[in-house]
């Protein structure tokens, strides 16, 4: 039996119309494939405010003005004109840990983390990765809790200065949210956030914050054109970094990778970061560079099964992003972060109500400019605060 040749279905010429991905213009902020990527940066031009792509092969393209307008009204020059040159025409690779270290050296000069010494370099890290996340299905949020006056507003200062594409603002409505999430790809760093810390609160933010922790997450929200309401999809994922002295809700603080500050009197806290904003500025400038020279290598530390292979989960999701920094940019340090991703279990210090009652207590304590603070004075309030009449004591005190 012969099979008939028939005439091609209708929808043949239809398909043929459709483009895949690779015919379509890639969102605006950064790119990365296997094959190369690129980083958007902002110039002003006798054009006004113009878009190009950087990329990893050292060339440099202008983006469609139509299309790139509402990046280039929201993002503001931050790639020095002069650091861009050496880039596209110096052929040798930037030394990752000397990078790394500059940014570390910079940011200790003006905070004290204490005792926790190992947080400095996780913040790096942190940092690195808003010029990579798109390599990562997931990215952490950076969760910075601590009495008032330990510091918290003076890092997310130092962070905006140096992470890409970075707003700091301690006031956004939802719909700003996820706008600026989307257009800008950059980083949302949210200051005085205290009323995302009970899963009661009536802040829409909450649900878009937690699903902006994973990369393909989406919003629906209705905008206004010409007139009319539409509603579309809004990408929600990206780098943020959450700001608060009493701890976040439950499930947002699992997206957290926590840092905490306690008040200092060392010479750092005297440091003002406007007094840095050359070195900052010089910082950020190695971090375009360095990021589209390692995102390979981070990528692959990223997808190997076997690298950091203890972690599991939600543990792993979190961390392994930094970790593949670390490797990449400062070896020497992957064992102490390592050391701290292992006891991070979830939520911790920024979701437990002991916590919170502890660091709101501290926090009232600093305020009555206490020349000392023992343990029995904190268990003596914190008892004070929910009606008990004996101190509460835990081994967190």
């Amino acid at each position: 039996m012969s099979i008939q040749p028939t005439d091609p279905p209708a929808w043949a010429s239809l398909l043929e119309k459709i483009q895949g991905e690779t015919g379509l213009q890639k969102a605006f902020g950064q790119h990365y494939t296997n094959d190369g990527g690129y980083l958007s940066v902002t110039f002003n031009t006798d054009k006004g405010m113009t878009v190009y792509l950087v990329t990893s092969s050292r060339t440099l393209t202008e983006a469609d003005p139509t299309l790139a307008k509402p990046y280039a009204d929201l993002v503001r020059p931050r790639w020095s004109k002069p650091a861009l040159e050496v880039y596209l025409t110096n052929e040798r690779e930037p030394d990752p840990p000397t990078k790394f270290q500059r940014l570390k050296a910079a940011l200790d000069s003006m905070l004290d983390f204490g005792q926790h010494s190992t947080d400095s370099a996780i913040v790096c890290c942190w940092v690195i990765g808003t010029y990579l996340y798109q390599l990562f299905d997931a990215y952490p949020y950076l969760g910075i809790l601590g009495p008032k006056g330990s510091g918290k507003t003076k890092l997310g200062q130092v962070i905006e200065e140096v992470a890409f594409n970075s707003i700091r603002t301690a006031s956004i409505t939802t719909a700003q949210l996820f706008r600026t999430a989307e257009v800008t790809a950059g980083t949302l760093i949210l200051d005085e956030q205290e009323a995302l810390e009970s899963r009661f609160a009536k802040d829409d933010r909450l649900s878009l914050l937690r699903d902006g922790y994973k990369k393909g997450s989406t919003v629906l929200r209705s905008t206004e054109v010409s007139g009319d309401y539409k509603t579309r999809l809004f990408v929600a994922y990206g780098p943020k970094v959450i700001i608060t002295t009493s701890g976040v809700e439950e499930l947002l603080a699992d997206r957290c990778i926590g840092i905490h500050l306690l008040r200092s009197n060392s010479n750092q806290g005297k440091e003002l970061v406007t007094q840095h904003l050359e070195e900052l500025h010089g910082v950020r400038d190695d971090l375009y560079s360095l990021a589209l020279t390692v995102f390979l290598g981070v990528s692959q530390d990223y997808r190997d099964a076997g690298f950091s292979y203890e972690l599991n989960n939600r543990q792993r999701e979190r961390w392994l992003p930094l970790l593949a920094i670390a490797n990449q940019c400062c070896p020497d340090r992957l064992e102490d972060i390592q050391a701290v991703a292992s006891k991070d279990i979830g939520g911790n210090i920024l979701a437990d109500p002991f916590d919170t009652l502890f660091l709101q207590t501290l926090s009232a304590l600093v305020d009555q400019a206490t020349a000392e603070l023992t343990a029995d004075q904190i268990g003596v309030n914190m008892g004070y605060r929910v009606g008990y009449p004996r101190p509460i004591r835990s081994t967190t005190v």
